[in-house]
């Protein structure tokens, strides 16, 4: 996977929010991560929070709204994007993407209480496995578009 996801960049334009993923990583990887499901869960909301953030002021956007309006910040990154067509509807599509990761990643931090379900290690390996996919993607997309004039 290493040769796809180049973190040392990432890590570089986001710091708190790779040490927020790390953390949940490496919480994953121990022999306690089967008791720390919601931490888990806790630590990968901070990254995707402090990433949305992060991103949203490289564009000079300042929101008022509470950080955890994660979906909110990506959509105005979005509309400040100026790409073709093609790159378009795959932004789009990210953002529902990145949505669903969040939304997964609450369900993670609440012990699916709301659900009524039990959480697994399976679900942990989800949550920190596509939110550093969904960052990412949105980190590249942006360094892409940075290649073309932009933040």
């Amino acid at each position: 996977m290493s040769e796809y996801i180049e973190a040392r960049d990432f890590a570089v334009s986001y710091p708190t929010a790779y040490e927020r993923w790390k953390a949940a990583d490496a919480l994953l990887g121990s022999q306690e991560s089967s008791l720390q499901l919601t931490t888990i869960g806790h630590m990968c909301r901070e990254a995707v929070q402090f990433f949305a953030d992060t991103l949203a002021r490289r564009f000079n956007i300042e929101i008022s709204a509470d950080i955890s309006k994660t979906l909110l910040r990506i959509k105005a990154v979005r509309e400040r994007l100026s790409v073709g067509e093609a790159e378009k509807e795959f932004l789009e599509a990210l953002v529902v993407y990145f949505g669903t990761v969040s939304d997964l990643i609450q369900r993670q931090e609440h012990g699916a209480a709301k659900q009524g379900d039990q959480l697994s290690s399976e679900d942990a390996r989800r949550v920190v496995f596509y939110s550093l996919l969904v960052m990412y993607e949105w980190h590249r997309a942006v360094s892409r578009t940075a290649l073309n004039g932009q933040p």
